[in-house]
């Protein structure tokens, strides 16, 4: 009966009917009033039934993305290979073969398969579910897309970097794992009676006992280091660039823009510390339709302060530099044009993009600053600041759709500017 409630109070909240629904996405200071009031009295799991249902009602081509992951994977997969290195160690001791064998081939895969493949081997039991809101604005025959995704959950400001312990830590997996997979060899050879020596025991003992403190020191440091970020970041909600991107959704149903060229997807991200943003770049990279040029542009603190700019990854960084001076082209080109609101275009390191890194496609953030020499606003979004940053979107989307109409336009110059400032 509660959970009846909940979704009543959930689906009814400002919301009686399609109209005042309509009114509501156009609205975009209501939409976060709204957004903000649900947040306070449901999870976020709400907000993303909150979100998919007021697309689908409105008749938009909706569709809810599942994923699941965990933020404690590296501390699980150590602590599972701690485990197998002392069974390791406990079958060199009794002389039991299989068990060294098994052990010793069993560290590598694991390690394999969390890291290498980001498959959940021994971290499932841990897995949370996320979800990202994807909706899509197809058109026949496009000749580039466009998807422009915002975070709907709490989620830490800025990407974390590795500490130095976490970096230290984590240099040794890769001889830990070839370690383990030699021994396992070795071992293999002894078995089947190729050579045996009260040496290679010893050995195998010292290698053995030396991973296993390895993996015990590398387990705490990753669960200490983990927590302890946790603690000292503060989380933040987008709920301006929700309400920005929602207008634009609207604009593009009514065919405001036009675009006739462009498959448009507007994405809310779900998932902590931005894993649903790093789902969908990866599933975006190795989407069959990855031949037609793809563009990814973030919103992050959209309503949060006057000044607007598009951030790019410094270029030699960058996997497609040619890709993005053609997109940093159109950037100038969309900010001489926006009037008195003018976006400024700065590099930052490519850390800053939560997955979308080293993708095959370029990918810009679209922010909001705080003036110049000023701190930015945490207490409150403005509003009033989210309709400029809308039409400057909107002018960029028309301006790449002629891009992708004329295919024949010339490539960029090797002397093309790479940033501008104003």
């Amino acid at each position: 009966m509660k959970k009846c409630r909940c979704y009543y109070a959930l689906y009814t909240l400002r919301f009686p009917g399609l109209n005042n629904l309509l009114r509501t996405l156009t609205d975009m200071g209501k939409y976060v009033e709204d957004i903000l009031k649900l947040r306070e009295q449901f999870s976020d799991r709400h907000v993303a039934d909150y979100l998919y249902s007021i697309f689908q009602t409105a008749g938009f081509h909706v569709q809810r993305e599942t994923f699941f992951y965990s933020r404690n994977s590296a501390a699980l997969a150590g602590g599972a290979a701690f485990i197998l290195a002392a069974i390791f160690l406990f079958g060199v001791f009794r002389r039991k073969q299989l068990v060294i064998i098994g052990a010793a081939f069993a560290v590598p895969c694991i390690l394999f398969f969390e890291f290498s493949l980001g498959i959940p081997l021994v971290s499932w039991p841990l897995l949370k579910k996320g979800e990202n809101i994807i909706v899509q604005f197809p058109v026949q025959n496009p000749s580039g897309k466009v998807a422009l995704g915002a975070p709907y959950e709490q989620y830490q400001e800025e990407e974390q970097a590795l500490s130095p312990a976490e970096t230290a830590a984590s240099a040794f997996l890769l001889p830990a794992a070839l370690a383990f997979l030699s021994m396992g060899l070795w071992q293999l050879a002894i078995h089947f009676g190729k050579f045996d020596s009260e040496d290679a025991r010893t050995i195998l003992l010292v290698m053995g006992g030396a991973c296993l403190a390895y993996f015990a020191w590398y387990s705490f440091v990753v669960w200490d280091e983990g927590d302890a970020k946790r603690e000292a970041s503060s989380s933040s909600q987008d709920v301006g660039s929700m309400a920005m991107l929602s207008q634009l959704a609207l604009n593009l149903r009514n065919e405001d823009l036009g675009l006739e060229n462009t498959w448009v997807s507007v994405v809310f991200f779900g998932g902590d510390d931005g894993q649903g943003a790093k789902t969908f770049a990866k599933k975006l990279s190795r989407s069959p339709e990855h031949s037609i040029e793809t563009i990814f542009i973030g919103c992050r603190r959209i309503g949060r302060g006057e000044r607007l700019a598009f951030l790019f990854p410094l270029e030699e960084r960058s996997k497609n530099p040619l890709s993005e001076r053609r997109l940093l082209r159109i950037l100038s080109s969309d900010a001489a044009a926006a009037g008195e609101r003018t976006p400024e275009i700065l590099p930052v390191e490519p850390d800053q993009f939560r997955g979308f890194a080293g993708k095959e496609f370029p990918y810009v953030i679209f922010t909001s600053l705080p003036p110049e020499g000023g701190a930015a606003d945490e207490s409150d979004i403005q509003p009033n600041q989210l309709e400029p940053a809308l039409h400057v979107l909107e002018k960029m989307l028309v301006q790449l759709d002629a891009e992708h109409l004329n295919e024949h336009s010339p490539p960029p110059t090797e002397n093309e500017p790479v940033s501008r400032t104003n």
